[in-house]
């Protein structure tokens, strides 16, 4: 993964937002495998060293969001890895809350749901009777409940703080797995009290005016955009993708 600036007066190699860049060349070889799959790790060992060095004496970016421009851009995945790599850099434990589909109509699951964040909102549990450790060292998810019983707007701005500071009493960091940036998602409210949100933009799937509608969405909620995540990209992947999104650093 390579660190660019996003704005158009800065060349490219020096870019400070995170690009994810996956072959599209298939791999014929376990060897060839091998090499791809340590390739995407070290690109998001880059990316969690990009964010631990935004923290400072004035600036704490515990908190993380990562989102995307339309659903299925790989913002689960890129939420994951970006979890491992920030415990497997010796943080502390990280904490994935996931939440791909929050409050959207319809892709709410069927079956009783996992009491996750949902219910941790509610007030119905605690933060230790609703995350779980994973496989991998240091990280810890939550589900997200039963997100039905938030309501089409969720809930305030003030309530979110107080869960999420409650939080990072007990995680380094905080990284949420959330829908799409738009308004009918429940993205935008979570989105606006994090310490710093991630874009994950498709390339070759997602128009630079799709992208800049969502870069536009997160800033209108008071976001804090601390960098874009290229996805998927090719070798071809226009330069005025590099410059959608310039890079703000969080409160």
């Amino acid at each position: 993964m390579s660190t660019t600036p996003l704005d158009k007066s800065t060349p490219l190699r020096n870019s400070v937002a995170a690009e994810h860049s996956v072959t599209r060349q298939p791999a014929t070889t376990a060897a060839a495998s091998a090499k791809n799959r340590a390739r995407a790790t070290d690109q998001f060992v880059a990316l969690a060293s990009r964010i631990l060095s935004l923290r400072g004496d004035a600036t704490e970016a515990k908190s993380l969001g990562v989102t995307s421009c339309t659903a299925s851009e790989g913002t689960s995945t890129v939420a994951t890895q970006l979890s491992i790599a920030l415990a497997a850099a010796g943080t502390g434990r990280v904490l994935l809350v996931e939440l791909p589909n929050l409050i959207a109509p319809g892709r709410v699951a069927r079956r009783k749901a996992e009491a996750g964040w949902a219910e941790l909102i509610l007030g119905d549990v605690d933060v230790e009777d609703v995350t779980r450790a994973t496989q991998a060292q240091g990280v810890w998810r939550m589900a997200a409940g039963d997100v039905k019983q938030l309501g089409t707007l969720g809930v305030d701005a003030h309530r979110l703080s107080t869960m999420i500071r409650e939080l990072k009493e007990h995680f380094e960091f905080v990284v949420f797995d959330l829908p799409e940036a738009n308004e009918l998602t429940g993205c935008l409210p979570l989105a606006s009290v994090l310490d710093g949100v991630i874009l994950v933009v498709q390339q070759g799937r997602v128009s630079s005016d799709k992208a800049l509608r969502a870069k536009l969405e997160l800033e209108q909620a008071n976001a804090q955009l601390i960098g874009v995540v290229l996805n998927k990209t090719r070798s071809y992947a226009p330069r005025l993708l590099y410059r959608l999104l310039p890079f703000l650093k969080p409160r």
